[in-house]
């Protein structure tokens, strides 16, 4: 898969970018074998074209963290989010 960013590999999926957008597919590790179709997020993930990284990160029991270029406005916001994008709480907002 040529994507052009690193992708890694939690809970079950390879999270991966395609055309400014954060997928996760079913991943079999022990196989290395992909699985199904992907799913993408709602948001926009920003990238860093220099280091082919994009800014999310994952852990093995689900939690993804990503920082979203969608909508952006000044300040920044640390908030919890269901799968649909739902905002459940907010940490801390700067403006």
């Amino acid at each position: 898969m040529n994507t052009g960013f690193a992708g890694i590999c939690a809970a079950g999926y390879l999270l991966f970018m395609r055309n400014q957008t954060l997928f996760a597919q079913p991943f079999d590790a022990a196989k290395a074998e992909i699985h199904g179709e992907p799913i993408s997020l709602p948001d926009r993930v920003i990238e860093i074209s220099s280091t082919s990284a994009a800014v999310f990160s994952a852990s093995q029991n689900g939690t993804l963290v990503y920082y979203s270029g969608a909508n952006a406005q000044p300040g920044w916001d640390i908030a919890w989010r269901d799968r649909t994008g739902k905002t459940l709480d907010s940490l801390l907002q700067a403006r």
